[in-house]
């Protein structure tokens, strides 16, 4: 989610249940979190100007797996393996991909998002229809994108000379 206003890149109002979602680079605040009983499972909040997390009276019900790069979550992000203040999100600029016609923000080699999610609590599928966890991997990725560990063999190449 991206947003050009103040506002923030979600206001959550109600009760909402998102997962596997990444809320980044926002001129204002990345969430503001109005409802009560919120669940916010496995989302990645990093790296907007207004701060991360903002409350305009509300609770978050559970949080598990979520990162957030600043402190602002802190009093949302309490589940378990919850990180706040971690600014090792390692995120990549907003990208697009034209084989969903989707933007995207790709983790980096060492994100703390990498590998944070038990497979029994994963999506199938990322926000580019990747499979979730990637390959052999026992977990699969906080936020929207699921890092593809990528293995290349090298081959040589022989040719004859004229």
């Amino acid at each position: 989610a991206a947003s050009t206003n103040d506002i923030g890149g979600l206001i959550l109002t109600g009760t909402v249940r998102i997962t596997h979602t990444t809320v980044a680079s926002n001129t204002g605040q990345g969430v503001a979190i109005q409802g009560n009983g919120l669940v916010l499972r496995a989302v990645a909040v990093a790296n907007n100007a207004g701060g991360n997390c903002a409350t305009w009276g509300g609770s978050v019900a559970n949080s598990d797996y979520s990162v957030s790069s600043d402190d602002t979550c802190a009093t949302f992000f309490l589940g378990a393996n919850t990180l706040n203040n971690t600014p090792h999100t390692r995120l990549a600029l907003l990208t697009f991909h034209p084989g969903t016609a989707t933007w995207y923000h790709p983790t980096l080699l060492g994100s703390a998002l990498h590998e944070r999610v038990p497979a029994g609590d994963c999506v199938a599928r990322d926000q580019l229809g990747q499979p979730r966890p990637s390959g052999s991997a026992p977990n699969c990725d906080t936020g929207a994108f699921e890092f593809q560990n990528l293995h290349l063999t090298y081959v040589p190449i022989v040719r004859k000379q004229p």
